[in-house]
């Protein structure tokens, strides 16, 4: 398989929760409509599959982050800034801190790789029942970890990439899960560390709602302790 291209156009503001929706409509009309990859629908409804555009806040800046086809879309965006945006009823200028384009090459490996998961939905209406019907931690933490290997397959899907050997993924660290809410419905949102022999690039999402700042993952360091997960 090719290389896939992955933008990441990081700006010197930063933006709240709410603001970042905000924020993600005006790039929507900034881009242009005639982009769905932008707005996530397409002429018969809502687009299907992983989102390709991607608005988040990773360490305190606003970043727009375009995967496979949609990377040179958000790279176009760069000549059009420093401007000035309406996030709410409020005028903000945007400045550029850094934009970077990265070639990700999926691929299993040996050696298992550590993430960081913030601000994860992985609870969908279905499997919230599911989860909260378990009375054993084992249990949940194994479900969980199912959940998050079908959100690595669907990315997976949306860049055009099969995967032959077994995704492996094992939690090994997780913060009780805070309420959230976005669109007026409250979620449980999980802040979680796993291993994975998967290769997967910082700043995408997993799970739901991860173009508008679910579900970022961060790769981490691993500590010795993980070194034999595969053995």
């Amino acid at each position: 398989m090719e290389a896939t291209n992955i933008a990441i156009l990081r700006f010197k503001e930063t933006l709240s929760s709410t603001e970042l929706r905000c924020f993600r409509g005006a790039i929507v009309e900034l881009a242009g409509r005639e982009n769905p990859c932008f707005h996530n629908h397409e002429a018969n409804g809502l687009r299907y599959g992983y989102p390709l555009v991607q608005y988040k806040v990773i360490d305190n800046h606003v970043c727009l982050i375009g995967i496979a086809e949609a990377a040179m879309a958000v790279m176009a965006l760069v000549g059009k800034f420093p401007i000035s945006l309406m996030i709410g009823k409020k005028e903000m200028e945007f400045h550029v801190q850094d934009c970077t384009l990265t070639p990700y090459f999926p691929k299993i490996e040996d050696a298992p790789k550590l993430y960081h998961l913030s601000s994860y939905i992985g609870l969908t209406d279905e499997n919230f029942k599911k989860y909260h019907s378990m009375l054993a931690l084992t249990d949940k933490v194994n479900f969980l970890e199912k959940v998050i290997t079908g959100n690595i397959l669907s990315f997976l899907k949306g860049i055009g990439y099969h995967a032959d050997e077994q995704i492996e993924c094992a939690i090994t660290e997780m913060k009780e899960t805070r309420e959230q809410s976005y669109k007026h419905v409250k979620f449980d949102t999980f802040d979680l560390m796993f291993v994975s022999n998967m290769e997967l690039p910082d700043g995408i999402a997993l799970g739901k709602s991860g173009s508008v700042g679910f579900g970022t993952l961060s790769r981490k360091e691993l500590p010795e302790k993980f070194k034999n997960f595969n053995q």
